[in-house]
Formats: structure tokens, C-alpha cells, sequence
């Protein structure tokens, strides 16, 4: 058993970070430092308990 994490969909064209919709998320610099050329796609969350929070 795991626990679940609410967060968004996030993926990574290799140049920047979007939602599943294709809206583009502005993370800060340090975030996406060591990101790689190629494509990721996975789930983002901040902490427990923040749903709700944009």
C-alpha cells in the first residue's frame, strides 16, 4: 500500500514543463536545472494536504 498524492500531471517536452492539456507551468529555474533534452512525464505535488492550493 502507498500513499496517494494529490498533484497535477506534469510533462516535460525536453524545453519546458506543461499540464496534461498542454497549458505551460512556470516552475522556478533551480526546479528544472538538471532536466533533461528528452520528454518526462509524471505527477507533481508540493506537500500533503495542499489540493487545493495553485
Amino acid at each position: 500500500m502507498s500513499e496517494k498524492l494529490d498533484g497535477i500531471r506534469g510533462y516535460w517536452d525536453g524545453n519546458r514543463l506543461l499540464t496534461r492539456k498542454g497549458i505551460p507551468l512556470h516552475p522556478p529555474p533551480w526546479f528544472i536545472k538538471n532536466f533533461p533534452a528528452f520528454e518526462l512525464d509524471g505527477e507533481l505535488w508540493s506537500k500533503q494536504g495542499d489540493f487545493d492550493s495553485r
